[in-house]
């Protein structure tokens, strides 16, 4: 098994790509678009080094990445309610 960091066992569906997006369209640093999604995610204290950071596209919205991210990683269910409605508003205005 996994360590928690590293796999997300619970991706809300809302947080799935949309039917024929692509995670790199949407979120990664390479294209315009993937700047701007990537920044409206709420920083918050990173689950190793303390220091905040963003969230992680990758482990909020495909459930997988590498233990050695320097994104914060944090299960929406341990979330608390305030950061998961940042997280729900940045992940929904990605995807309209």
């Amino acid at each position: 098994m996994q360590p928690w960091w590293e796999e997300n066992p619970s991706v809300p569906d809302q947080y799935c790509l949309p039917t024929g997006k692509d995670f790199g369209d949407l979120w990664s640093s390479k294209t315009d678009a993937g700047k701007a999604n990537t920044l409206r995610l709420p920083k918050v204290l990173h689950h190793k080094s303390g220091k905040l950071r963003p969230l992680c596209a990758k482990y909020t919205i495909q459930g997988k990445c590498k233990a050695s991210c320097g994104f914060s990683h944090q299960p929406p269910g341990d979330m608390n309610p305030a950061l998961r409605r940042q997280t729900d508003e940045a992940v929904s205005a990605a995807y309209t």
